[in-house]
């Protein structure tokens, strides 16, 4: 699988910042946010994280969430999950 990019910035048509992306794949429009536990605890970033995530979707990005347990259980299904994302 190629690299993703880290920190990708996306902006609207003046070029004024919208998002940052944990990582991406540009031409995939594929996102990958990772949610720490200051997510969990903090009701209004969740708020704000999900309306962050319909407005990419409703751009035409498709968005992965990962948490640590993710990556501590399950490492192999999320790189699973990326690359049946790339493929479509």
């Amino acid at each position: 699988m190629p690299t993703p990019i880290v920190n990708l910035v996306i902006t609207d048509q003046w070029g004024e910042i919208l998002y940052i992306l944990d990582m991406a794949y540009d031409e995939a429009k594929l996102a990958i946010e990772y949610d720490g536990a200051y997510h969990v605890g903090n009701r209004q970033q969740m708020q704000q994280d999900a309306a962050r995530r319909r407005a990419l979707e409703g751009q035409g990005w498709r968005v992965i969430t990962i948490t640590s347990a993710d990556m501590l259980t399950d490492p192999d299904g999320i790189i699973t999950s990326v690359r049946k994302a790339l493929l479509r």
